[in-house]
């Protein structure tokens, strides 16, 4: 996956995140921040392709994750709320949530806001489907 695909990808996060969007509406907002359909089409490919998955199926909804005291500290309840929203989105899994955690815990001195939760968010979805043949991510839409 190339740069400007990782770019559509994490603006499809965003949306996602801040509102329900229609994928009709989305191709359009993505166009008119200067996107190729090309580079579109290839960012919902490789979504399709790495979230949705079939394999990625078996671990969903086994469990609810609470944060600890030393991370309702560092993480601002937006960042949470938007962590809880993908994993109910079926974006991200139980694994990627502790692996985006960590990295916040370990990345950041101050408090994690939601702008600097979705970049780790969208490194973790990169690094996944980098390191993993089959990253350990559900379902994408619906």
């Amino acid at each position: 996956m190339n740069e400007k695909t990782l770019d559509v990808v994490g603006v499809i996060l965003e949306s996602l995140t801040s509102k329900s969007v229609k994928e009709d509406d989305m191709i359009d907002i993505l166009l008119g921040q200067g996107f190729s359909l090309k580079e579109i089409e290839s960012a919902f490919k490789w979504m399709a392709q790495t979230i949705l998955s079939p394999q990625n199926y078996s671990n969903y909804g086994k469990s609810l994750r609470i944060l600890a005291e030393h991370e309702k500290a560092k993480i601002s309840p937006e960042a949470w709320g938007m962590l809880l929203k993908l994993k109910n989105l079926n974006i991200i899994d139980d694994e990627l949530i502790e692996e985006i955690l960590e990295r916040a815990m370990n990345e950041s001195l101050d408090e994690v806001n939601a702008e600097e939760m979705k970049q780790i968010v969208q490194m973790s979805l990169f690094r996944a489907n980098e390191t993993h043949s089959n990253p350990s991510i559900t379902l994408l839409y619906h």
